[in-house]
């Protein structure tokens, strides 16, 4: 064998540590306690080996996961004996994209040939050969019976025979915690030894004989704290481009080195590793092992500064995943299986003239998974997966809702919809331009007397009108003056079954949404409902509740600031005309006097919100009885006065909405 770098001798093999995991190309997998053969080493990439497995498997391994040995010939030629007979099996012509298989072969021939003769030389077994075949039997029986007792050689993940398709493997999360580990320990400062990175020392290699197996030095598992020669290319790099890592290292005078620091992209793996593991939400997991470095750096100062170097990544907030690993993502593939899954059902649906209630479990495990996700995950894996082939899945699922009649499904496809609404502002405007409203709309209508499920449908329709866009044309006709006043009612009455009485608040909330698509100067089917209300009491008195408190109930997506406050238009909106302004009692009038005096007082000239109240104060004094009893008339003078003396070009607008009042009430602000 070629082997550079390094010093191996013809009877030394190689033994596994510690499992691995491969996650780099042309490397190999493998368990504790696997052998292997050093096919070759190399300066430029003296931290990885490449290595011929038992199964005729060739790819580089971390030198630090394995350690060197002596071995009996016997047991060298059976071990080159079972991996020519994989290879001879195999049809590929190259062996992992490495080398060429008969090539392979033949260098393996000539080490058994090398390895057989070192065999006739032994005194031990010099006496007894009856045939190369034959020993060959004996040898690797001696191999099996020594890995049965070491005890430590599990099944192999990792080499199998070449040629022979293994059974699908899922993609690995994130990187091994021991090459995770290592990577740690590339910025960590030691003095280096000039040996330990390339060889194993003498008192290191121990032979195995007979009654001697279990004679091997114990080795501690390579990580931050012994690991401090070990170079492991990050996440885009494999073995090949170990030398691109090197050429960042910086030797001083002293011996000391430091490679690239930890990415971004090494420590997103980390946190979706745990949560893989823990089941821990997106946000949680970042807690998790901010928490974990910080608890680690305490009790080890040593490695404190390597520690901070991945806590440095999740210092800003939030962590979201790097546009590279869009796509490769635990939840992502999740979440893409699920869509394909739902759109497969709905499919399902559409070819059956009957509804078939055996797959209700299956679907409701499905939508149970898809919130979780939704809920817990990276807002950015989701929103990514949500946005493919321009928001087909969400399409889908807004198609299987219409399609499908079991409220246990149609409840969690809700949920599933509020959690899009809350990811994405796109998405809320797909589900509105979708036939989703319209499927609300004959859902409520349809189940009056269902307070449950009446809540859970208004509060979905409110999500949806809360980003304030126009609702397509073909809703109108479903959104008209008659289901208007079907949730006015509601709220003036509400079901006897509503005990907790929040039906009329979440009733409210969706008129408050479905308003601010309609221009507050024109008239829109709102007010055409008011106008046939001989009261709204409670509307009226929710309002004024909302409006003291400066709280807007329609501002429901964290990704959505309303252009102005739902219930200020609401209540601006109702004051425009005498008929919908006579809902507010004269008392009610008074109040939102003092309060918009209050406002008004406070608000700066940039703040667009002192328009609207001005606006407000304008048809206050215009539709209702003010000149009876001109409340707080003293202080709107002292605001008038006070906007017209401001100089900021910010003030003109609002200058010249309080001149057209003073013009229009000549009786109260001129007297």
């Amino acid at each position: 064998m070629d082997s550079q770098g390094t010093s191996f001798s013809e009877n030394e093999m190689l033994k596994a540590l510690y499992d691995f995991q491969a996650i780099y190309p042309k490397t190999i997998s493998f368990d504790e306690g696997e052998y292997f053969i050093l096919h070759q080493t190399s300066a430029r990439q003296r931290n990885w080996w490449q290595v011929v497995s038992m199964k005729g498997n060739i790819g580089f391994v971390p030198s630090n996961y394995v350690m060197k040995l002596k071995v009996e010939p016997e047991f060298l030629v059976g071990f080159l004996d079972s991996s020519i007979e994989s290879l001879k099996l195999s049809t590929d012509e190259e062996v992992n994209g490495i080398i060429n298989r008969m090539e392979l072969i033949q260098r393996l021939e000539e080490r058994k040939k090398r390895a057989f003769l070192a065999l006739k030389k032994s005194p031990e077994v010099n006496n007894h050969l009856p045939g190369e075949s034959t020993h060959s039997s004996v040898m690797m029986q001696k191999v099996e019976r020594h890995d049965a007792k070491s005890a430590i050689t599990k099944k192999s993940l990792s080499s199998p025979a070449v040629g022979v398709q293994p059974p699908p493997q899922p993609i690995q999360e994130s990187p091994s915690l021991g090459v995770l580990a290592a990577k740690l320990d590339d910025v960590s400062i030691s003095e280096p030894s000039e040996t330990t990175h390339t060889t194993t020392s003498d008192s290191e290699i121990t032979t195995i004989s007979k009654g001697e197996e279990n004679s091997q030095k114990i080795v501690s598992p390579p990580s931050a704290f012994n690991n401090r020669n070990a170079t492991v290319p990050t996440h885009n790099g494999g073995p090949e481009d170990a030398q691109n890592h090197l050429d960042d290292v910086d030797v001083d005078k002293r011996g000391f080195s430091e490679v690239n620091r930890i990415t971004s992209d090494d420590v997103y793996l980390i946190v979706d590793s745990i949560r893989l593991n823990t089941n821990l939400s997106h946000t949680d997991s970042c807690i998790a092992l901010r928490t974990v470095l910080t608890e680690v750096g305490t009790l080890l100062p040593h490695i404190a500064p390597q520690l901070e170097t991945v806590a440095s990544h999740l210092n800003s907030e939030p962590l979201v995943a790097p546009d590279n690993l869009l796509g490769d993502t635990h939840d992502s593939r999740r979440l893409r299986a699920i869509f394909a899954d739902l759109a497969d059902c709905k499919n399902d649906s559409e070819q059956r003239s009957w509804m078939l209630f055996e797959d209700e479990d299956e679907i409701i495990q499905y939508l149970t998974v898809l919130n979780g996700i939704l809920k817990n995950a990276d807002p950015k894996i989701c929103c990514y997966e949500m946005s493919c082939d321009h928001y087909q899945s969400i399409i889908n699922l807004v198609q299987y809702y219409q399609m499908e009649t079991r409220w246990t499904i149609r409840r969690l496809l809700l949920d599933a919809f509020k959690a899009i609404c809350q990811l994405d502002y796109t998405a809320v405007d797909v589900l509105l331009g979708s036939v989703l409203p319209t499927e609300l709309i004959q859902d409520m209508t349809s189940n009056s007397s269902n307070v449950e499920r009446l809540k859970e449908l208004a509060m979905m329709m409110t999500m949806i009108f809360s980003i304030g866009l126009k609702m397509p044309v073909t809703h109108e006709e479903h959104f008209g003056k008659d289901f208007l006043l079907f949730v006015l009612n509601i709220i003036e009455c509400p079901p006897a079954t509503d005990i907790n009485e929040i039906l009329p608040d979440v009733m409210i909330n969706l008129v408050l949404s479905f308003n601010l698509q309609f221009d507050h100067f024109a008239n829109s089917v709102v007010l055409d409902a008011f106008r046939e209300m001989r009261s709204a009491k409670t509307f009226t008195e929710k309002l004024l509740m909302l409006i003291n408190r400066e709280t807007d109930p329609v501002r429901m997506l964290k990704h959505t600031t309303p252009f102005v406050n739902s219930v200020l238009k609401m209540i601006v909106d109702l004051f425009g005309a005498p008929e919908t302004a006579s809902l507010f009692y004269s008392n009610d009038n008074k109040v939102l006097i003092d309060i918009l005096v209050r406002q008004l007082s406070d608000l700066s000239p940039e703040d667009p919100l002192r328009r609207w109240y001005l606006e407000l104060c304008r048809r206050i004094l215009r539709n209702t009885d003010y000149p009876d009893h001109t409340h707080r008339k003293q202080d709107l003078m002292k605001i008038f006065t006070r906007i017209f003396c401001e100089e900021a070009e910010s003030s003109l607008k609002d200058q010249q909405l309080v001149r057209e009042i003073a013009n229009e009430f000549p009786q109260i602000f001129k007297a």
